[in-house]
């Protein structure tokens, strides 16, 4: 074959192709059309779904927003409840401790008032027995005295010589003195300092256990100028025996009070 029919053998096959290919273009043309529109309507579809499912969880997030607003609302009321019922608390415990320390303080006071009054009846049981004693130890000397004088009364009658009288029995009692008003010779702190220690007689142990139990009944403290109208005795006198008394650790002084030890 020449090359001219080659190439128009050539041309009718490219043509004939050409319009297969163009019928075939139309023929599936609708077709495409009709996918095309498919997919178009499966993708609004599937967006419309996605954005319910969005407004779903939008909404959802809404609800739970709310809860856990409401959650921290309710947590803030409970825990102003509970600083409330603290503070209630508190208030109440501050109250029973102030109470419970006022009530051990006066029983602390009462226990040391007892223990006062206990000691000053032991001092003043001490005292008396101390007094009983020395009593008893006077009249025993007494009795041996007037003994030993019986005896040398009897050995003088057996020898022919008059005995010597009994000497009077000494009494130990203070010598009663006429009511007055004392008359304060000195200052008191003066007539402490100059008062020299009181020889101790029986007349002067007497008075001294006296102005002691005197004390003794006067917790509270005595002045020495009521002590001198008490016993009727001059200052120097009141003076001495004080010191005495508290040379022997009996009595103490505060300020211008006497207390018995």
């Amino acid at each position: 074959m020449s090359r001219a029919s080659d190439f128009a053998s050539l041309a009718q096959e490219m043509a004939t192709s050409y319009e297969e290919r163009v019928s075939f273009v139309g023929a599936i043309k609708p077709q495409v059309k009709v996918l095309l529109k498919g997919f178009d309507e499966e993708n609004e579809a599937r967006a419309k779904e996605v954005g319910d499912l969005l407004g779903g969880f939008g909404r959802e997030d809404e609800a739970r927003a709310a809860e856990i607003k409401n959650l921290l609302a309710e947590f803030d009321k409970a825990h102003q409840a509970m600083a409330a019922e603290l503070k209630r608390n508190l208030a109440e415990w501050e109250a029973d401790r102030v109470k419970q320390a006022e009530a051990d303080t006066r029983e602390r006071k009462a226990s040391e008032a007892d223990r006062v009054k206990q000691a000053q009846i032991e001092i003043k049981e001490r005292v008396g027995a101390v007094t009983e004693l020395l009593d008893d130890f006077r009249t025993e000397r007494e009795e041996a005295a007037t003994a030993w004088q019986k005896l040398v009364s009897t050995m003088e009658g057996v020898r022919g010589k008059k005995a010597p009288a009994p000497a009077a029995k000494e009494k130990v009692v203070r010598k009663p003195e006429a009511k007055a008003e004392v008359v304060e010779e000195l200052p008191e702190e003066e007539a402490v300092a100059r008062a020299e220690p009181a020889e101790l007689t029986p007349e002067i142990a007497a008075l001294q256990r006296q102005v002691f139990d005197y004390l003794a009944d006067h917790p509270d403290g005595t002045r020495m100028v009521e002590m001198e109208r008490e016993f009727d005795v001059a200052r120097i006198q009141m003076a001495r025996i004080v010191k005495r008394l508290m040379d022997d650790n009996k009595v103490e002084k505060r300020d211008l009070l006497y207390f018995a030890i």
